[in-house]
């Protein structure tokens, strides 16, 4: 399994996953995905996932259910402490390899390029997501 799940842990983000045949965040340490001992926070996990899921050849399906997107990308994204998907959502949308291999959803669809720009999630023409 080369592909990852994010999303609200509290909005049954075990079921997204298995659902989109990816793992998510508890599953990650045993996959080998980063190890909890040899980071220094969450901020450093969610990097060396990311690292090895493009490594991987995989995709990162994100489920923006729950997520206010426009106060998600407001916030500061060096801070992931309370805001651990948001903080995802941003280090996503500021780093194009990663921007380029996610799958957005919204209440179990996948969003379209349109609906992420009417989000703000990328920008009109962004040439760092394949076109679908």
């Amino acid at each position: 399994m080369g592909d990852i799940a994010c999303g609200k842990q509290h909005l049954q983000l075990e079921e997204f996953a298995a659902g989109v045949n990816a793992a998510w965040m508890k599953q990650w340490p045993e996959l080998g995905l980063y190890d909890p001992d040899a980071v220094s926070g969450w901020g450093e996990a969610f990097a060396q996932v990311m690292k090895a899921t493009v490594a991987a050849g995989g995709v990162v399906h994100f489920n923006l259910t729950g997520v206010d997107v426009t106060e998600a990308l407001a916030g500061n994204p060096d801070l992931f402490v309370g805001r651990y998907t948001e903080f995802e959502l941003q280090q996503i949308k500021l780093n194009p390899d990663w921007l380029r291999i996610t799958k957005f959803y919204l209440d179990g669809r996948v969003l379209t390029d349109a609906e992420l720009v009417a989000l703000g999630i990328v920008e009109p023409l962004d040439d760092a997501r394949d076109p679908e």
